[in-house]
């Protein structure tokens, strides 16, 4: 009832005060029969004649469409004798986020047409919803709220999720004027989507509209169509290389030299490939130490270390460049980050 009585002041547009507002819900909760007061006294009374005009006609339209009625096209008469565009104008400054609202508004008319709700299964399924939500089943982060408790689905924006980690990630809302958002600077919308889809550990996944030309910019920058051939490349390496390390692992350890090593609580060690080739000196930076192949250094600026660090790429701390050690797939770096030379 809280939640009813302050969307209708709201949408309604009934001009209440937050403590009025809070009196309402009080008395409301203690008696629902004021609910109807509540409407015909703040929301037609005394509000402007426009809206009351407004608030007469949606309350006409969902008694005419009744419990058992189709909830698909009485939204539709709802969102238009309402002007839901326009009224989200009104109440929200950022035109952004009032662009939002209405969108958002404009999904339930979606759901409700592609699962054929009626009036009052629509609002079972809403009911249901905010159930997920109260039983813990879901976390939505407050102000004070400090730890997310374990096994739910955690609902964040991209910059409430600053340092923290997830095995899954779902990304959605990735479309043209919404994801990058018009009044943004670019730069600050790129470094959350970057915070937003390096949460995942495990998988990411990413929504998009089903038209390309409609796809956020940063989704067409990932290019992930002409990827998907250099990461199973990249992906088949990795897994090879996992392979021989294991099997490294299991067989008996060589009395002569090896070029693993047993650490302190004999666990197998690979040799680090940044120091391989620290003793050849800064002038021979450029060779690997073991095979004398051209290193070939790559130009990766600081805040793109981790992906190539994913790709395979070893960072050389005295050239301070990364380079692509033997038999690293070079196609999936090489056409990420272009070349660069050690300085002596």
């Amino acid at each position: 009832l809280e939640g009813m009585v302050r969307s209708l002041s709201l949408f309604g547009e009934a001009q209440l005060g937050v403590e009025e507002i809070a009196d309402a819900q009080q008395d409301i909760i203690q008696e629902p029969a004021i609910l109807r007061y509540f409407y015909e006294v703040r929301m037609l009374e005394y509000s402007a004649e426009t809206a009351a005009h407004r608030n007469r006609q949606a309350i006409e339209v969902i008694q005419r469409h009744g419990v058992e009625g189709a909830a698909a096209p009485m939204l539709a008469e709802l969102y238009e004798c309402l002007d839901i565009q326009a009224l989200a104008k009104r109440i929200y400054l950022d035109m952004g986020q009032a662009q939002i609202i209405a969108e958002s508004i404009y999904g339930l008319q979606q759901l409700a047409q592609q699962h054929e709700f009626t009036v009052g299964q629509l609002h079972q399924w809403m009911t249901q919803a905010d159930a997920f939500i109260d039983r813990g089943v879901c976390y939505v982060p407050s102000a004070g709220s400090t730890r997310r408790p374990a096994h739910v689905l955690s609902l964040l924006c991209a910059a409430q999720a600053k340092g923290t980690e997830f095995a899954h990630v779902f990304l959605p809302f990735l479309a043209q004027g919404e994801f990058p958002r018009v009044q943004q600077p670019t730069i600050n919308e790129e470094n959350l989507f970057y915070v937003a889809c390096t949460r995942a550990q495990q998988s990411l996944t990413l929504f998009v509209p089903q038209e390309e030309r409609e796809h956020s910019p940063f989704v067409q920058q990932l290019q992930v169509a002409a990827s998907q051939a250099p990461a199973r490349e990249q992906l088949h390496w990795l897994q090879q290389r996992l392979e021989r390390l294991q099997r490294a692992a299991q067989a008996p350890q060589a009395s002569g030299p090896s070029t693993a090593t047993r650490g302190s609580e004999g666990q197998l060690r690979e040799p680090s490939p940044d120091r391989a080739g620290g003793a050849i000196g800064r002038a021979a930076a450029t060779k690997s130490s073991s095979t004398g192949v051209q290193r070939i250094y790559l130009q990766v600026p600081f805040a793109e270390k981790d992906e190539a660090k994913a790709l395979g790429a070893y960072w050389d701390p005295q050239a301070r460049l990364w380079y692509i050690p033997p038999g690293v797939p070079t196609g999936p770096l090489l056409q990420r980050w272009p070349r660069s030379a050690p300085k002596n």
